[in-house]
Parts: C-alpha cells; structure tokens; sequence
C-alpha cells in the first residue's frame, strides 16, 4: 500500500516505475498488492532510490523479513539471528 502511494505521489504509474528500477510491472504490482512475500532488498533500495522516500522501502523490507523470526520455531529462530548478526544492515541506525 505505501509502494502505490508513494509512486502516485510522483506521478508515476507501474510500468514507469518497473522501467526506472528494472524490474517487470507485474513485480511493482504484485508487490503493491502484498501478492508476494518482501520484495527483495535490491528493489526496495532502488525503489527508495528512484521516488526519493527517504529509506522507507528498505526499512519495511527490513521489518519484513525480520518478522518472519516470530513465526519460527526457538531453535530456527537463534540460528536465523545469528546469521542477521554477520550481515551488513541496510539501516545503520538499527546496529
């Protein structure tokens, strides 16, 4: 919901926006309807890149896919924040 919002507000539509990031339009949609789980890393950057928001496509994408830890199982769960901790983070603020 916030993708659509943010690229109307610019005046764009989907096929203009997958153009400027280089993605098909039917990634921009489906991501805009919540059809798929988080878009990846890359097209939040270049969307956050490309309408200007300030961070806030790589901040839900990062909510998003930490989330999931929630839904695994306590064992899962350590081993997945254990991998987290040896990636870089994509919102220095969040270290």
């Amino acid at each position: 919901m916030q993708l659509r919002r943010s690229r109307e507000a610019a005046g764009l539509t989907q096929a203009e926006l997958a153009r400027k990031v280089g993605y098909d339009p039917s990634y921009v949609s489906y991501t805009e309807l919540a059809s798929r789980e988080a878009p990846s890393e890359q097209f939040a950057r270049k969307v956050d890149e490309v309408l200007n928001t300030g961070g806030t496509p790589v901040l839900m994408w990062f909510q998003h896919k930490h989330t999931a830890l929630l839904a695994l199982s306590r064992a899962d769960s350590l081993a997945m924040i254990r991998a987290v901790r040896e990636e870089p983070s994509p919102c220095p603020a969040l270290t």
